[in-house]
């Protein structure tokens, strides 16, 4: 009797329980200097949506050396401060991500973004409600006078066997949705390629972690 082999498991990365488990598209790139990239991508857009959900109408970003907080927050309606803010901190590695992401959007929004930017104001202090949280993954989406980001987190075990090995599963963690105006996505938006311009260059060798929008 001729024996049928079994095909070989998918093989997984991370911890139990780290995450919703994404596919991921493997390839590498080829550098002018010889060295080579290895390139993961996943598409966000097949990600489940974050429970929490955030409604911002006030926004700015802080920088300090190796983190990058974005702020969110709700302003009283008396106008005297804020009621609460939501704090998502990011690396220089996470922000250039979601930036190449964003390349992707089409000319019209492009044009779209740049005609409706607004302005973002920072607090005077801290409300007593405030979280803050750490992500790494962020997908953006415009409609209208709409737009939302939606937060998520991968954590280091995922990364590390994500490079040191041949998984074509990467976990990453819901973390909130962000739900904002147009406007005040813009002005964020070009906040955030303002300091990237001040950041130093990333890797040409290594690995690197790619999220498209679909």
């Amino acid at each position: 009797m001729k024996q049928v082999g079994k095909q070989p498991l998918a093989i997984s990365v991370g911890k139990p329980g780290d995450g919703v488990p994404m596919g991921v598209t493997r390839r590498t790139q080829l550098n002018p200097d010889g060295t080579t990239l290895s390139l993961f991508d996943i598409d966000v857009s097949q990600a489940p949506v974050p429970d929490r959900r955030y409604m911002a109408d006030t926004a700015w970003v802080d920088r300090e050396e190796d983190l990058i907080r974005l702020m969110f927050g709700q302003r009283r309606i008396d106008k005297k401060g804020l009621r609460s803010l939501v704090v998502l901190c990011l690396t220089p590695e996470g922000l250039g991500q979601f930036l190449d992401a964003c390349s992707g959007f089409p000319d019209a929004l492009k044009t779209l973004l740049d005609q409706k930017r607004g302005q973002l104001s920072t607090a005077d202090e801290e409300p007593l409600q405030t979280v803050s949280m750490f992500v790494n993954i962020i997908a953006a989406a415009v409609a209208g006078d709409q737009a939302a980001m939606d937060c998520y987190h991968a954590s280091p075990w995922a990364f590390r066997d994500l490079k040191s090995s041949g998984a074509r599963n990467f976990p990453i963690e819901p973390i909130v949705r962000i739900v904002l105006t147009t406007s005040l996505f813009a002005a964020l938006f070009q906040e955030l390629l303002r300091i990237r311009q001040g950041l130093p260059a990333p890797a040409a060798a290594g690995a690197h972690l790619g999220a498209h929008h679909g």
